[in-house]
């Protein structure tokens, strides 16, 4: 078609006569080639044949948009069949109408008004572009079948790369989601161990030798018999009993204080062991969650020594956060 004007099919209703055949006029003058029916078409011959003739052998094909053509059969029959060949439409506004479906997105030139000559020079260079570009492509058609075999491999290769990154794609999501399912379950019998609190009955335990360890200070009536025999050693010197009693009292009185500091530290140093092991226990079973035995350890923390902040402390810790988990349903406290 190199050299050739551009053939236009015009498409309207033919209560838009007279415009159309204004517009095919002044698009005659541009050097625009007009196809219509009224002046293609001869007398006797098959109307419906004779426009499917004349709309494949167009460049592009011109519908005129007006309340009357929307609601023509034979303009969307005829638009219709330009679709299917494939061919440029270029829609054009008459009078203001509801676009139809099938030229929803099209941009369209605006005839109405003052546009009209600025219209008809668009549609005249939009019908040149095209002729362009089908000179174009059937040049490239003619020069041989390799320029075709390139862009069909550089298609075919674009197409299977694609398909080979969605492929790539879909089998990296699903090792991912394969790694995290694992990764999740190895860290659930970390997070939730069952198996720790069964020791705590065994450790239990310890409370019940309590008594046993309690009993040095009981024994410190028969640590204290020794200073008895004082008196005693004051009997062989009787001739001066008046002047050595006085000493010996002395004496005794003296020698019984280092001995009762010393009794006295060690029971204290005694207590201390005991009171910092009860808290060590009782340290242990809170961290656990056994408030119960907690407070148990620390009762008899108490009881060794009422006055120690310390125990008192930590006995008002173990109760609130015993109370907190009440709150929250626990049920086998009895704190």
């Amino acid at each position: 078609m190199s050299g050739q004007s551009p053939l236009i099919f015009v498409s309207y209703a033919h209560g838009d006569l007279d415009f159309v055949s204004r517009l095919a006029h002044d698009l005659q003058r541009v050097g625009v080639t007009i196809w219509q029916d009224k002046k293609d078409i001869r007398v006797g011959v098959d109307w419906s044949r004779e426009a499917e003739r004349g709309i494949k052998n167009c460049t592009s094909v011109l519908v005129v948009l007006s309340p009357k053509s929307v609601e023509s059969d034979h303009v969307r029959a005829e638009l219709l069949y330009a679709r299917e060949k494939q061919k440029h439409i270029i829609p054009v506004l008459y009078e203001k109408c509801t676009l139809p479906l099938l030229l929803v997105g099209l941009q369209y030139v605006d005839l109405t008004g003052r546009n009209y000559y600025q219209g008809v020079l668009r549609i005249a260079d939009s019908a040149r572009k095209t002729i362009t570009n089908i000179n174009k492509l059937s040049s490239v058609q003619l020069v041989g079948g390799e320029k075709t075999e390139r862009r069909n491999f550089h298609l075919s290769w674009k197409l299977s790369l694609r398909r080979f990154s969605a492929s790539f794609s879909v089998a990296l999501m699903g090792i991912l989601a394969i790694y995290f399912v694992m990764s999740q379950i190895e860290k659930r019998p970390i997070e939730i161990p069952a198996e720790p609190p069964a020791p705590i009955p065994e450790r239990a335990e310890s409370p019940a030798s309590i008594p046993e360890r309690a009993e040095p200070p009981a024994s410190i009536p028969e640590r204290t018999e020794p200073p008895a025999p004082i008196p005693k050693r004051a009997k062989p010197p009787a001739p001066m009993k008046a002047e050595r009693s006085e000493p010996t009292a002395k004496e005794a009185g003296r020698a019984e204080p280092p001995r009762m500091p010393a009794e006295s530290s060690r029971i204290r140093a005694n207590t201390t062991k005991e009171i910092a092991r009860y808290l060590s226990l009782a340290r242990q079973y809170h961290e656990r969650g056994a408030y119960d035995e907690a407070l148990s350890e620390l009762n008899a923390a108490h009881k060794l020594d009422s006055t120690s902040d310390e125990v008192v402390a930590e006995i008002e810790r173990t109760k609130r956060a015993c109370n907190a988990e009440k709150t929250l349903g626990r049920t086998d406290l009895k704190c």
